[in-house]
C-alpha cells in the first residue's frame, strides 16, 4: 500500500512539474514573433526579417533579393514611430 501511495504522490509531483514547465514555455513564446520590414537610405530600400522577443530585437537580417532602388523624390509616407520602431 505504501508504495502505491508513494508511485501515486510522484506521478502528481512530475505532473505539476510538466504543466508548470509547458505554461513557462507557452508564456514565453508568446513574446517571440517576427516581420520583415524595409528599411531605407536615400538611394535604396532593403526588406529584412526582424525578430523579436516582446519590445527587444533578437535579429535582423536581409532578405536576399530583396532591395529596390528608389528615385531622390520617392517621398516615405509611415509616420516616423513606424520608420524607427523594430519591435512593438
Amino acid at each position: 500500500m505504501k508504495k502505491i501511495v508513494l508511485l501515486a504522490a510522484l506521478f502528481l509531483l512530475l505532473s505539476i512539474l510538466f504543466f508548470l514547465l509547458f505554461l513557462n514555455f507557452l508564456d514565453d513564446s508568446l513574446d517571440n514573433y517576427s516581420w520583415t520590414k524595409a528599411i531605407c537610405n536615400k538611394t535604396h530600400c532593403q526588406d529584412y526579417e526582424i525578430i523579436c522577443d516582446g519590445k527587444e530585437i533578437v535579429t535582423q537580417a536581409p532578405i536576399t533579393g530583396a532591395v529596390i532602388k528608389i528615385s531622390d523624390t520617392l517621398e516615405d509616407l509611415r509616420d516616423e514611430k513606424n520608420k524607427k520602431e523594430y519591435c512593438d
